[in-house]
């Protein structure tokens, strides 16, 4: 029987990455893969992790979160996934060349009305104005910034009870923050916003079309920054704990960190490059967040250091978890949401990591005393748990 504890660390690692199928011959009995109880010379092995741990030291966060990786390893690692990134930066440019030699070409053949008559998205373009695929997105997209209201809890602005029964049949303590669940179809729907900004206003249903769509549309503008720094706080930040505490505990040689490092180019690797340029040209002054959203460059970086003490919770951001503390799942009071898209797609997808999580350690540990005589993986876990 193995280790719940550890495969749920295994498993919410590895849910901020994608799986993949691990190499047949990467095997126990491999000299690619080794425990360190099973390694050949584990003298040499624990000096090589402690030079390690000596070479990769955990610096001050750059735009808030968790530390920032300095040390000439670090060093090293950062700077050639920088320049990988320049690769791709290369050949995004060359492909974005080719496309408008392809624009050109679909334009002289007649466009993509011929093509694609109904555009490349008829669901959106054909319901974009109806309330129930506006409140769906809440739950497709982005459901982290989706909470149950309680009855008894105070609420984050009033509507009156006219209004609220006007288009939902039920006063404002029956819904959701600016949502509820309709009593009559069960669907999930809008029931008010509110600007925040300038007179405040509190936008409904009962407004004109354009000035509810206009609502709407600036309901979606600051969803979209909260999805986009909230999953770097509760992902990205997550990964780099892990990664970085494997780092500075596990052998080269640990099946942990060579799993890891196949995705050092992709989700994990480029997060500390990321950050570099994401400091040049997202969070500069003047840069892509004060241009697109309400918040800029200063309020980006607020937001990761109000958010992570919280949403950088490493149990409490399992997915179950952190859905049913927002009464997502699970609810003990109201209704539940009769469809929640998200949360279909996230559990398939789990399930499926975690069969290949449970694989993988199922193929290196054939019991707890196993996991517990290996004293790197302690390591990691103790580290992780603390100083990174």
């Amino acid at each position: 029987m193995l280790s719940i504890n550890f495969t749920a660390v295994l498993l919410a690692l590895m849910v901020v990455v994608k799986a993949l199928a691990f190499p047949h011959e990467v095997r126990r009995s491999s000299s690619l893969a080794t425990l360190p109880q099973h390694a050949i010379n584990p003298a040499t092995r624990a000096q090589a992790v402690a030079l390690k741990r000596q070479d990769w030291v955990y610096g001050p966060p750059f735009l808030g979160g968790p530390a920032f990786p300095t040390g000439p390893l670090a060093g090293a690692r950062i700077q050639s996934n920088v320049g990988r990134f320049s690769v791709e930066v290369y050949a995004n440019n060359s492909q974005n060349a080719d496309l408008l030699l392809v624009k050109q070409a679909v334009g002289v053949n007649g466009g993509l009305q011929l093509y694609i008559p109904g555009g490349d998205a008829p669901g959106i373009l054909t319901n974009y104005t109806e309330d129930l695929l506006f409140s769906m997105e809440r739950l497709s997209l982005n459901p982290y910034s989706v909470r149950r209201v309680d009855s008894n809890e105070t609420l984050p602005f009033l509507v009156d009870d006219v209004t609220s029964i006007a288009i939902s049949g039920l006063t404002l303590q029956a819904c959701t923050a600016c949502f509820y669940i309709s009593p009559s179809s069960g669907n999930f729907l809008p029931l008010a916003i509110k600007t925040n900004t300038d007179v405040n206003l509190v936008y409904t249903s009962l407004d004109t079309a354009n000035d509810w769509l206009f609502a709407k549309i600036l309901f979606n503008v600051n969803d979209l920054f909260h999805a986009q720094m909230f999953h770097l706080v509760a992902s990205h930040d997550i990964g780099e704990i892990v990664h970085q505490a494997a780092m500075r505990t596990l052998s080269d040689q640990h099946p942990i960190v060579i799993l890891l490092e196949r995705h050092s180019s992709t989700s994990l690797g480029k997060c500390w490059p990321f950050l570099n340029v994401g400091a040049q040209v997202l969070f500069n002054p003047g840069g892509l967040f004060g241009q697109g959203f309400h918040s800029n460059s200063t309020g980006a970086v607020q937001f990761i250091n109000d958010q992570y003490p919280t949403h950088g919770a490493f149990q409490g951001g399992f997915l179950e978890n952190d859905l049913a503390a927002r009464g997502l799942i699970n609810s003990t009071f109201g209704p539940a949401l009769n469809n929640f898209p998200f949360y279909d797609d996230a559990k398939a997808l789990k399930s499926i990591i975690k069969s290949f999580m449970q694989t993988f350690v199922n193929t290196y540990y054939a019991s707890n005393a196993d996991m517990l005589a290996d004293a790197e993986l302690q390591a990691w876990i103790a580290e992780a748990s603390g100083p990174s």
